[in-house]
This record gives structure tokens, sequence and C-alpha cells, in this order.
């Protein structure tokens, strides 16, 4: 996960932008017939994030930095998996045995809104040395 961000200091407070690579996998335990243990061939999906921050400065070495930015992840591969149908048709029982498989692609897009607190070790002119914590 690669990140960049932009920013203008001001008095009390610096805001900027915040953009971002990523990639992602998601990953399920049951497949669409409920069967568990599907037969995934999942792969990462390359994706971005873009959003905005502020960080309000307390003292000389705190900081708060609340952030919001748009993100988007996901997954893609190809599935295959077996099932068994029973119905009742003009009073018989039926049963089917099939399988499916197929390629897919799923996005999921986020609105996060993270708030950290900062802690700066070393701060020389533009440049320092800093720790953050949150989620």
């Amino acid at each position: 996960i690669g990140t960049v961000a932009a920013g203008i200091t001001g008095y009390a407070a610096d805001f900027g932008i915040k953009a971002g690579f990523q990639l992602s996998k998601i990953r399920a335990d049951f497949d669409l017939f409920g069967n568990e243990k599907p037969d995934y061939n999942l792969s990462y999906q390359p994706s971005f994030q873009i959003g905005f921050f502020t960080k309000w400065k307390f003292g000389k070495s705190f900081s708060i930095q609340p952030e919001i930015y748009y993100s988007r992840k996901g997954t893609k591969g190809n599935y295959f998996t077996s099932y068994r149908q029973e119905f009742r048709y003009d009073d018989r029982y039926y049963s089917h045995l099939g399988s499916e498989e197929g390629d897919y692609q799923i996005h999921i897009h986020y609105l996060e809104i993270p708030v950290l607190l900062n802690y700066h070790l070393i701060r020389k002119n533009k440049l320092g040395l800093t720790l953050y914590a949150g989620p």
C-alpha cells in the first residue's frame, strides 16, 4: 500500500490531500449455494484511495489528525462449485446434481473517517519523525 500526502501549513492547523494505491483481496468461507470451503481462485485487485486531512497541534509534541477519504477495495478471480437440488413435481421427488463455474470481480466502495493521534519525536524545519496511533 502506498500513500502520498501533500499539505499546506497554517498557524495552528495543517490540511492537505491524501492519495494512494492499494491492493486488496476478499475471501469467503462459503459459496453462492451455502456450501462450505468453495474452490475459489482469488487474486489481488489493484485500486486507489483519495481524500483530505487536517492536523491540529497541541503543544510542541502532540497533534490530532482527522481524515476523510474514499477508498475502493475488492477482489477478482474464478470459481468452481458443485451442488445438489431436490424438488417435487407431480407427487414425485427428483434430484439433480450440477456444477457452476465462472469469473467474477467484486468492488466495495468505502468512505473512511479515521482520527489519528500524532506524537512528533523529532522536528527539524519541515522534516521530522512522527509516531501515529489510531484505527
